[in-house]
C-alpha cells in the first residue's frame, strides 16, 4: 500500500511517499464445494434448460398456426374483394 503525505513546511510540492506491505488475508478460508448440492443445482438446471425448450417448441407452434391462420384469412378477403366485384359488375 502506497501513502503519499505532503509536507508544507518543506515547499508546496515536498511530498513523501511511504510504502507498507499489506500483510497476508486472515480469515478468508474457501470453504470445500458441497458436491451433492453441486450436483443437485446441475441438474435443476438441466431440467429447467428441457422445460424452456419444450415451452419454445410450443410458442413456435403457436407461431406457425398464427402466421398460417394470417395467410388464410388474407386469401379470404382477397376472394371476398373478387366476389364482390363480380356482383358489382352484374348489377
Amino acid at each position: 500500500m502506497t501513502t503519499i503525505n505532503r509536507r508544507r513546511e518543506y515547499g508546496p510540492s515536498a511530498t513523501i511517499t511511504r510504502y507498507d506491505q499489506i500483510p497476508p488475508g486472515r480469515d478468508f478460508k474457501i470453504p470445500p464445494v458441497d458436491q451433492v448440492r453441486k450436483s443437485e443445482l446441475k441438474r435443476n438446471i438441466a431440467e429447467i434448460d428441457d422445460e424452456i425448450k419444450e415451452i419454445l417448441e410450443r410458442v413456435q407452434g403457436h407461431v406457425d398456426e398464427n402466421r398460417q391462420s394470417n395467410e388464410e384469412m388474407k386469401r379470404l378477403q382477397q376472394e371476398k374483394v373478387f366476389i364482390h366485384d363480380i356482383r358489382q359488375e352484374k348489377i
